[in-house]
């Protein structure tokens, strides 16, 4: 992902050296313009790449957390339980 947002990153700004310069065509103009137009949907697509990448690690997170609650929650059960046998053996 690095990698192509460097490329990204340099595509840009080559096109916009290439923009500079006053005695292009309008032409070569254009396809600079329509090249710049087609890396910003290539970034805006990767940072929606992104965005899910880091909802779906946000998800996986709270299932963690969850997990985490609930085998705390079985442990406290197997605590009163090991009390109650401990109990009962006491009462033999």
């Amino acid at each position: 992902m690095e990698k192509r947002i460097a490329e990204i990153e340099d595509k840009l700004t080559e096109i916009s050296y290439r923009l500079d310069f006053n005695d292009q065509t309008n032409e070569t103009q254009l396809k600079c313009v329509n090249e710049l137009n087609s890396s910003i949907l290539s970034s805006k697509n990767l940072a929606e790449k992104f965005i899910e990448k880091f909802e779906l690690i946000d998800l996986k997170l709270k299932n963690v957390e969850t997990e985490f609650e609930l085998l705390h929650t079985e442990i406290r059960t197997l605590k009163i339980l090991i009390e109650t046998i401990n109990i009962k053996i006491g009462n033999q």
